[in-house]
């Protein structure tokens, strides 16, 4: 099956025809003038996970989609070798651990 174009949303082509048209059914339309009076309902309901289409006369002129965070993964050991801890590191000197009251 070919690539199919529908609403603007690429699917790929292992994707069904019916899954588009079921795809294109359930997002749910509302017009400008409603989305800027609800807009709180509009973006819980974005939060729970729908997609919302905002219309300007009828025609789709945005979608709401849930925001997902970038998390980039962390990289350790980048500094590995380049870092040296002194041998006394994690002795407390006498005059600040007296201050906390230990011996």
């Amino acid at each position: 099956m070919r690539c199919r174009r529908a609403s603007g949303i690429h699917y790929g082509s292992l994707v069904t025809d019916a899954y588009a048209v079921s795809y294109r059914q359930s997002m749910r339309q509302v017009n400008v003038r409603d989305a800027e009076a609800e807009l709180s309902r509009l973006l819980e309901q974005v939060e729970a996970g729908e997609r919302v289409k905002i219309a300007r006369a009828g025609e789709p002129a945005a979608v709401l989609v849930p925001y997902k965070a970038v998390v980039r993964r962390r990289r350790l050991g980048l500094a590995r070798g380049q870092v040296q801890l002194h041998p006394d590191f994690d002795e407390l000197p006498v005059d600040i651990a007296a201050s906390f009251g230990a011996e």
